[in-house]
């Protein structure tokens, strides 16, 4: 099931002349938008995480939902759900059909509206949280708008999601 859902949203991006793969990805230039666009994400998102346990929180809505989602889901089948499915499917959404086909691809107003939506739509509870997955949105966004690839915000959800599904599983 999870393989069709995956190939649905390829396709249908192809479909959309929505350009996902990036012959040169597999370069060094390629592997640094990648690991800065996560440095960057990372750093708001600890930032927040910082400024949140400050106020006695310890964890978004969004985030609280899924660890309740995954309780007594085996390690593999958590990790399927939560990393290659949303990050192919959110940056088709986002970046492709909300942020490129409805507001242009090159604008930054759609940039900045596209990353508020993302983030709103993840469910924040107060303004950090909509802080986190806004400027998540944001670093995402940015990326496709510098490359025109979908491939590099999927890339840098998915390791993302990944790091943070492995960081739960295993740590603790």
């Amino acid at each position: 099931m999870a393989f069709w859902v995956f190939w649905f949203f390829w396709w249908r991006a192809k479909k959309n002349n929505l350009n996902i793969w990036d012959p040169k990805i597999l370069s060094w230039k390629s592997l640094g938008i990648v690991l800065l666009g996560y440095v960057v994400m990372f750093s708001c998102d600890s930032l927040a995480q910082y400024l949140m346990e400050m106020r006695g929180i310890d964890t978004t809505a969004n985030q609280d939902t899924i660890v309740q989602l995954l309780a007594g889901v085996p390690f593999w089948l958590a990790l399927l759900t939560t990393t290659p499915l949303p990050a192919l499917a959110e940056e088709i959404i986002f970046r492709g059909y909300l942020y490129k086909k409805l507001f242009g691809g090159l604008s930054i107003v759609g940039l900045v509206l596209s990353s508020l939506i993302f983030g709103l739509l993840h469910g924040p509870t107060d303004w950090l949280s909509c802080f986190i997955y806004s400027s998540s949105g944001l670093v995402l966004g940015y990326s496709y708008y510098k490359t025109a690839y979908l491939i590099y915000p999927i890339v840098i959800h998915l390791l993302n999601n990944d790091l943070t599904t492995i960081l739960y599983y295993f740590f603790t």
